[in-house]
């Protein structure tokens, strides 16, 4: 070969090996993207699943004046009063706050799980030819998430979502109401207790149609990466950002309100039972990860 040409030979059999590696980084950028965009929509799902659980069981907080007319009324009901009696009456006021701290305590590991899948791709940039190896090693994680936000969108839906605090202060105002002598006052002070009544009833509905709407969304995330990862050799960059910026509008659309929640639920379902009967989901959830 001319000497002259030799530079350029050796060029044009290195430059597809160049073309490989680019593409390599910039799709496992577009994997990235999608990570971390799915460990986002996750975590607000959570957080929103955790309040409602938590308003289910809070309850509002006692003045001093009304607990001491609470121990004084239980103190006259007592034919005898002993040690455990007592020491029932006065139990400590945060003894509502321990379920609840336990319950954050539960979530923040459920969240931690999200961080640390989106971690796994934050090197995957500054990678090189082989960056599909490392994407693969997270396949199990991202279809298993996936899987878990489905699972949570479907028990919010038959979740009885209450916020026990508001309805318990709303029931001693009806109370307090129904003891007025005059009838035109007491149907009065009825109807603004019953009115306060029906906002908190589509509050909690609203609570709950919000918390599986973010859960639709983590979850739609979530497959967009398992999609990608899937499909990581036959997709080219092109593809793989158009379908991120898919999964993007989609989620929008629900946020906005455009799409039917219940609805949009029962067709997750389907989509749950399509990757758990999919012999490739079926094969990915099975496979033991390494240490």
């Amino acid at each position: 070969m001319d000497k002259k040409l030799k530079p350029l030979g050796w060029l044009i059999m290195i430059f597809p090996l160049f073309l490989t590696v680019s593409c390599t980084k910039e799709k496992a950028e577009a994997i990235k993207i999608g990570a971390e965009n799915f460990r986002m929509e996750a975590v607000e799902a959570v957080k929103k699943i955790n309040f409602l659980l938590i308003q289910s069981i809070s309850m509002p907080a006692e003045s001093a004046d009304a607990e001491i007319q609470r121990v004084a009324a239980e103190l006259e009901k007592e034919e005898a009063v002993n040690a455990s009696r007592i020491g029932f009456l006065i139990r400590d006021k945060d003894i509502g706050q321990r379920p609840a701290d336990r319950m954050n305590q539960e979530f923040e590991k459920i969240e931690k799980g999200y961080y640390q899948f989106a971690a796994m791709f934050r090197s995957l940039p500054q990678g090189s030819y082989f960056a599909r190896d490392a994407v693969k090693r997270a396949e199990k994680s991202a279809i298993q998430l996936t899987l878990q936000l489905m699972n949570f969108a479907g028990a919010l839906k038959d979740y009885p979502v209450q916020f026990t605090a508001r309805r318990v202060l709303l029931q001693e105002r009806a109370k307090e109401a129904k003891q007025i002598k005059d009838s035109d006052s007491r149907r009065r002070f009825l109807t603004i207790v019953a009115g306060d009544l029906l906002r908190v009833r589509d509050e909690e509905e609203g609570a709950k149609k919000e918390a599986i709407a973010h859960c639709l969304n983590a979850a739609e995330s979530g497959r967009l990466v398992a999609d990608l990862i899937r499909n990581y050799d036959a997709m080219n960059v092109e593809d793989m950002l158009a379908s991120v910026g898919n999964t993007l509008g989609f989620i929008s659309e629900i946020s906005g309100g455009q799409r039917d929640v219940i609805s949009l639920l029962e067709t997750y379902k389907t989509v749950e039972a399509q990757i758990r009967e999919d012999p490739y989901w079926k094969e990915v959830l099975s496979l033991k990860i390494p240490e």
